[in-house]
């Protein structure tokens, strides 16, 4: 009776799971304890158990897709197939460039506060703006916003 009691509750527990695999999986116990052989069963049930499983693995699938697709993984989801030691080298790297993006921001903000760069800066976006000067792909932007930015780059850049 204490054995018939665990099977029904890890039936319950794997039913409201949904757990097709332990559902199948006690009912081929049950059968075998019943002295039936699974080359007894009937084709067509082994048919539904093997259709139920395929659907089993493509939901599995679908699950492990989402995770690898989930946005919440996006920065590290290249990392996936690489050895962990190679993992910590690429993120070491990134870790690197972006130290160095911020020292260099931090130097521009310090140039932009020095005497004259506000001024300097805001008469040359005027000047662009007033003379119509629109980017082109000979001059390798394609917006205004990359070619003031550029330009804007040359103008902060420490002379020698």
């Amino acid at each position: 009776k204490v054995q018939k009691e665990e099977v029904m509750k890890t039936v319950t527990a794997a039913y409201e799971q949904k757990d097709l695999a332990t559902l199948l999986k006690i009912e081929m116990e049950w059968v075998s304890k019943e002295g039936n052989r699974i080359d007894e069963l009937d084709s067509d049930l082994l048919n539904i158990y093997i259709n139920a499983l395929k659907e089993q693995v493509n939901e599995l699938e679908r699950e492990l897709d989402m995770v690898l697709h989930n946005p919440r993984y996006e920065k590290v989801g290249g990392l996936a197939g690489a050895k962990e030691e190679e993992g910590i080298g690429i993120i070491e790297g990134e870790s690197d460039n972006l130290k160095k993006k911020n020292q260099e921001l931090l130097n521009d903000l310090k140039r932009l506060g020095e005497k004259g760069a506000k001024g300097m800066i805001t008469k040359f976006v005027t000047w662009v703006y007033e003379n119509n000067i629109a980017p082109s792909q000979s001059m390798g932007v394609s917006t205004l916003e990359e070619m003031i930015a550029d330009l804007s780059e040359e103008l902060l850049r420490p002379m020698d």
